[in-house]
C-alpha cells in the first residue's frame, strides 16, 4: 500500500492506494506561515502540528515536476504500445500493460479484476470487430512517487457486418501505477462512450 500527504492550498488531504482502490481523506488543517515552515491548526479545534520546510521550497517544486513528467513519460509509452497492441488484436500483449490485480470498469458491464479478466475483456472486443484505437491524454498528473491518473479521451473503430465501420468516441479516467520494472501499468480504469 501506497500512502501520502498533499497540500491543496491551505489545506491537506491524505491519500492511499490499496488493493481496493485511491482512497483519499481530507485532513482539515489550515497552514499559518511561521519563521522557517508551516504550523498546521486543526479547524476542528485543538492540535497543532508545525513543519519546517521552508514554505514554497524549490527542491519540492522540482521534485513534484520530475514525477509529473516522469509519470507523462510513463504514460505516453503506455498508450503508444496499447495502441499498437489493440491494432495488432493483440489481447495478451495489451494485458500485460495492466497490474495483476487491475481493476477495470467498462461501460454496461461489472467490474472487471486481474489481468486474465483484462485479455479476455480485449479479446471479446476484437472478436466483436473492434480493430483501431486512437487515445489522448488531455490531463496527466502525479499524484506520489509512482503513482499517476490520466484523464483520457479516445476513440474505437468497429467494423461492422456489412463490412463498413463505425467510431465511438469515449472518454476515461486511469490510475497508473509504475512496478518494480518501472513500467506504468494501469490499476483501476474506468471508461465508457460519448453519445454523438
Amino acid at each position: 500500500m501506497a500512502e501520502w500527504e498533499q497540500t491543496h492550498g491551505k489545506k491537506k488531504a491524505k491519500y492511499a492506494l490499496t488493493s481496493t482502490g485511491l482512497l483519499m481523506e481530507e485532513i482539515d488543517w489550515t497552514a499559518q506561515p511561521i519563521m522557517g515552515g508551516l504550523q498546521w491548526q486543526s479547524n476542528r479545534g485543538g492540535s497543532i502540528m508545525e513543519t519546517h520546510e521552508p514554505v514554497n521550497n524549490q527542491s519540492d517544486v522540482a521534485a513534484s515536476a520530475d514525477r509529473d513528467n516522469l509519470a507523462k513519460e510513463g504514460i505516453r509509452k503506455f498508450n503508444e504500445t496499447v495502441t499498437a497492441a489493440f491494432r495488432n488484436q493483440d489481447a495478451a500483449a495489451m494485458a500485460s500493460l495492466w497490474t495483476e490485480n487491475a481493476r477495470v470498469l467498462p461501460p454496461g458491464q461489472e467490474m472487471i479484476t486481474g489481468r486474465a479478466a483484462v485479455q479476455a475483456f480485449w479479446q471479446s472486443g476484437f472478436d466483436q470487430g473492434a480493430y483501431d484505437l486512437v487515445l489522448e491524454s488531455p490531463e496527466i498528473k502525479s499524484l506520489g512517487d509512482g503513482v499517476a491518473y490520466e484523464i483520457g479521451r479516445n476513440i474505437v473503430r468497429v467494423r461492422t457486418v456489412d463490412g463498413s465501420s463505425i467510431d465511438v468516441p469515449g472518454k476515461s479516467l486511469c490510475i497508473f501505477r509504475r512496478e518494480g520494472d518501472g513500467v506504468w501499468r494501469a490499476d483501476v480504469d474506468i471508461f465508457n462512450s460519448i453519445k454523438s
